[in-house]
């Protein structure tokens, strides 16, 4: 009778140490910081427990992005024993509402990987509505606008001044000074189009923001790819096909095509719709394509030559 008393008690120490484990704990795993200007940085601190019979061990803590920057206590916890983790969510640049979270790795069998949330809201003191305007593909003697909307806590705040760091662009204060109507301004440069507005207001501490503008100008005629990309790694020779159509719908004819090496083979096809399909064969990544262009020939008086450049990658 006593050997199985015996037997009975040591079973149940054994089950009892093989079950012993840490257990990560969290009884706020959220934090909502509210609404908060977005020229703020968010500190917290959340504070990690182990409720487990057995040492825990952090191996990890990771932020969702780059811009909430996170740092441990101790790494090793006894039973009972807290940490906290500390996070520090910059708001600037950002708007509207937020969702980042934490994961805390560690060694606990149930919940290996702990979530960790900071919540919340940000609004701006001055800014405007979109801050970035893509004028995708125009023409480039023509007038195109879009308009932007200023974006404040204070609805007394004025545009005040506004300027641009690019010719391509220029912007008219709206009568009530609560937005701007941005336009291009022709002649620009066929290709891409960059630039950034200053925009000023009679904000009480001299606030100002930005306006980020792009787009791509294009003549009477339109070469697709715009440029042709080869690789120096794909040594096989390849056919690429250029399109040539009118921005504007209008006839046209392509006469004739020049390559920069006389082993590139060319064809040219019109079709249906008016467009052009110039056929290049064998193109291969030579090193002496770098820098050169094909150059398309056409009918049309404000357009006669189409440039395509020739770029070879590594």
């Amino acid at each position: 009778m006593h050997r199985s008393v015996y037997c009975f008690a040591l079973s149940l120490l054994l089950y009892s140490h093989a079950q012993a484990a840490p257990k990560i704990v969290c009884a706020a795993p959220e934090f909502n910081f509210g609404v908060r200007n977005d020229h703020e940085t968010v500190f917290h601190e959340f504070v990690v427990k182990n409720s487990g019979d057995s040492p825990l061990a952090i191996s990890r803590v990771k932020a969702s992005c780059g811009c909430t920057a996170v740092k441990s206590g101790a790494n090793s916890l006894q039973p009972g024993q807290t940490t906290t983790i500390e996070a520090r969510f910059t708001l600037k640049g950002r708007r509207g509402k937020q969702q980042k979270s934490i994961t805390v790795e560690s060694n606990d069998p149930a919940t290996p990987r702990l979530r960790l949330w900071l919540k919340g809201e940000i609004t701006v003191e001055v800014a405007v509505e979109p801050r970035y305007l893509n004028f995708r593909q125009i023409h480039k003697d023509s007038v195109v606008t879009q308009n932007v909307t200023l974006v404040s806590l204070r609805p007394d705040v004025r545009i005040t001044g506004v300027r641009s760091d690019s010719t391509s662009f220029a912007a008219t204060i709206d009568p009530d000074g609560r937005g701007l109507t941005v336009r291009t301004v022709p002649p620009v440069k066929d290709g891409l189009l960059r630039g950034r507005m200053t925009v000023t207001t009679d904000h009480p501490r001299g606030l100002s923001t930005y306006l980020n503008i792009a787009g791509v100008a294009v003549g009477d005629l339109l070469a697709l790819p715009r440029d042709l990309l080869l690789r120096k790694s794909s040594t096989a020779p390849r056919r690429i096909t250029i399109v040539v159509r009118p921005f504007i719908k209008q006839p046209f004819e392509v006469t004739t095509v020049e390559v920069p090496l006389p082993t590139i083979k060319t064809s040219v096809t019109k079709q249906p719709d008016g467009s052009y399909r110039v056929l290049l064969d064998n193109v291969s990544p030579a090193p002496e394509l770098a820098g050169k262009a094909i150059l398309i020939h056409t009918s049309l008086e404000s357009t006669p030559e189409l440039r395509v450049p020739i770029r070879v990658l590594p």
